[in-house]
């Protein structure tokens, strides 16, 4: 298990005190697939629609016509060199080929990221993470709820952080606008990392299910984090905390960074005192 790519595996890694693999292997794929897959027309008439922005019919032509597996592959390949990084996720899945970490994590809008991550004191690896598993990096999305863009922001929530960020209240044509979306995105997980205490796992527990929930989640005596994640009681919100940490990871090794999260949480416990959240620091010996 331990050498998975997910969250048990980089999890069982950490207490055995090895490093987790991300295990990337870069597509093997040929001038000759490569080639046929930039004359395909329905590539053409998707590369033609995404340069108008014209993101919805370009969606159309490329991953929703394209069947053959190698063909997929290599329309993967040619979104990502064009930077069209939603539809290369999404080619790839669709041709089950998952072992190529650059394409399947791209740093996407990368000098936003790192510029308001800096600005606001929040690791920039959370940030790929959360835009990652929100919208696999598709900024026209508008989910059933009204968020928008690349983080999902709902516009009340970005409406209400324009004041601390001494912006004017943007609109929702403005919010799907990536460096806008993620500007008001770290504002708000900066928001929930303040109101709890700076724990990144409730933050992003919080992003998912909202922080009154979460509050509600936090048990009265201090229990491990790996353990309270466990026991969210709201399936989508463990199955989207357990994603973004796993996420999360593979982002430091691509940034060549590590925070140690996976090594923390065993011995990081988190609990209501006075009902406010305190982290917790405990020996192993305590741990369940």
């Amino acid at each position: 298990m331990a050498g998975l790519r997910d969250f048990y595996g980089f999890l069982a890694a950490a207490q055995l005190g090895k490093a987790g693999q991300i295990q990337h292997q870069p597509l093997q794929l040929d001038n000759v697939i490569l080639n046929k897959a930039r004359q395909l027309p329905m590539v053409q008439r998707a590369k033609e629609f995404y340069l108008l922005n014209r993101l919805v019919e370009a969606r159309r032509q490329l991953t929703h016509t394209v069947e053959d597996k190698q063909l997929l592959a290599a329309a993967a390949r040619i979104a990502s060199n064009w930077g069209w990084h939603n539809q290369a996720i999404i080619a790839l899945a669709k041709a089950r080929m998952y072992d190529d970490v650059s394409i399947r994590y791209p740093l996407a809008h990368k000098e936003a990221m790192i510029k308001y991550s800096r600005q606001m004191n929040v690791p920039t690896t959370w940030l790929f993470a959360i835009a990652r598993q929100e919208s696999i990096f598709s900024t026209d999305i508008r989910s059933d709820a009204g968020a928008l863009g690349l983080m999902q922001l709902l516009p009340s929530t970005a409406k209400s952080l324009a004041r601390k960020l001494k912006a004017k209240k943007p609109s929702s044509y403005q919010l799907i606008q990536p460096d806008t979306n993620i500007k008001f995105g770290t504002a708000y997980l900066k928001r929930l990392l303040n109101s709890f205490n700076g724990n990144l796992v409730l933050a992003v527990a919080s992003y998912n299910a909202g922080p009154t929930k979460v509050r509600r989640w936090v048990p009265k005596h201090a229990i491990p984090e790996d353990v309270w994640v466990e026991l969210i009681p709201y399936r989508e919100t463990a199955r989207y905390v357990k994603s973004v940490l796993t996420n999360q990871f593979i982002y430091n090794r691509q940034l060549g960074q590590t925070d140690g999260v996976f090594e923390r949480m065993p011995n990081q416990s988190i609990g209501k005192a006075k009902g406010v959240i305190q982290k917790h620091i405990v020996s192993p010996s305590q741990t369940l």
